[in-house]
């Protein structure tokens, strides 16, 4: 069955925490869009030690729409369950991949639109969830 994870751009914690308590109970999942101004010109909320401050039973994934997501990595490991990372965001995918090899914590791709999914073939064993943008202007609101 599909399953519908809905995304959250926030500013601050304050605004995460409200939208996290809207989802609370309606999904499984939450995507947290983490963008960083250089990726993508949009600049959110991004300290993933500010989680530890959320109840609640839903399954938290970080979109990491950031240059060098590698670097990101380390600390937002230690609060989600999920990392997407960007294939064009990085020269370092085939490592980050295996990084993950035997985590308890997921790891997925993202792709934009004139990314060949076969960028990623190699990556299918690897990969809990490939998505897909459907949007040309990444990290608009």
């Amino acid at each position: 069955m599909a399953e519908i994870v809905p995304s959250i751009i926030a500013q601050n914690l304050e605004e995460l925490k409200k939208k996290m308590v809207q989802a609370e109970g309606l999904v499984t999942w939450v995507q947290l869009d983490i963008m960083d101004g250089r990726f993508v010109p949009a600049v959110s909320w991004s300290a993933p030690d500010d989680l530890e401050t959320i109840d609640g039973k839903t399954k938290i994934e970080a979109h990491l729409m950031v240059d060098g997501p590698e670097g990101y990595l380390p600390e937002w490991r230690k609060y989600v369950d999920r990392i997407l990372v960007h294939e064009e965001a990085t020269d370092h995918f085939a490592e980050i991949a295996d990084a993950f090899d035997g985590s308890i914590v997921e790891l997925g791709a993202v792709l934009k639109m004139e990314t060949p999914i076969e960028k990623l073939e190699d990556f299918g064993d690897k990969l809990k969830v490939i998505q897909l943008m459907s949007i040309d202007q990444l990290g608009g609101y």
